[in-house]
């Protein structure tokens, strides 16, 4: 957290080395309280598609339950560094005392895995199509990331790996079982190849009706 609290300050360091504070200051005053409204309506539906997109992989929760965990969780991860806080207050508000805590836990990463694979999909698409002066060496390091989290998605459609974690899981008394149910409903999830796309389309959606926000305000 730390680290991340560095890195924040130093990247709007660099902001203001390229950009005047003072024309910055300027240009907000002449953002009105309607385009404020409009730009908070289009965050609220971005997070209503996200919601939905858990609900795919949650079915028996409901929309409303789960936007309201979203936004619990978006709140904490602008208190923290770093989205990581977010996605764990959600885990644990959601799975505290249930049966299915693995499902829900299992979900949350499924759901983040989709979303990024969304987020990159949107980017790869924007450098190969975009008008403007981008350089398109840049799509060579997404198309390696958005591999990576491919990978990782179907890292326990690979026996090997699926079995090393078994054996790992299968020597903790206290974290064993908890662990081996969470990858179990993990496969199950990788068994719906068709659920997964459609995640993957509506995180890229999500980006998309995000991208808004700053199309409005530009």
């Amino acid at each position: 957290m730390l680290v991340k609290a560095l890195l924040t300050i130093l990247l709007l360091l660099l902001v203001f080395t390229r950009v005047k504070p003072g024309a910055a200051f300027a240009a907000w005053h002449h953002l009105s309280l309607t385009g404020f409204l409009i730009a908070g309506a289009i965050y609220c539906a971005a997070w209503a598609v996200a919601s939905y997109k858990w609900k795919l992989l949650l079915p028996q929760h409901s929309w409303l339950e789960l936007l309201k965990l979203n936004f619990i969780g978006q709140y904490y991860s602008t208190l923290f560094p770093g989205q990581i806080a977010g996605e764990i207050v959600k885990t644990y508000r959601m799975g505290r005392g249930r049966q299915d805590a693995e499902q829900i836990a299992a979900s949350v990463i499924i759901d983040r895995i989709t979303g990024l694979l969304g987020l990159l999909g949107v980017a790869i698409a924007g450098v190969i199509f975009s008008r403007s002066a981008l350089d398109r060496r840049v799509i060579w390091t997404l198309v390696p990331l958005a591999t990576l989290l491919l990978l990782a998605l179907f890292c326990l459609k690979l026996r090997w790996w699926s079995d090393l974690l078994r054996s790992f899981t299968d020597r903790s008394e206290r974290f064993g079982a908890p662990v081996g149910r969470l990858m179990d409903a993990w496969k199950r999830y990788l068994d719906q190849p068709g659920l997964l796309f459609v995640s993957i389309v509506l995180g890229a959606s999500f980006q998309l009706i995000a991208v808004l926000i700053n199309i409005h305000f530009a």
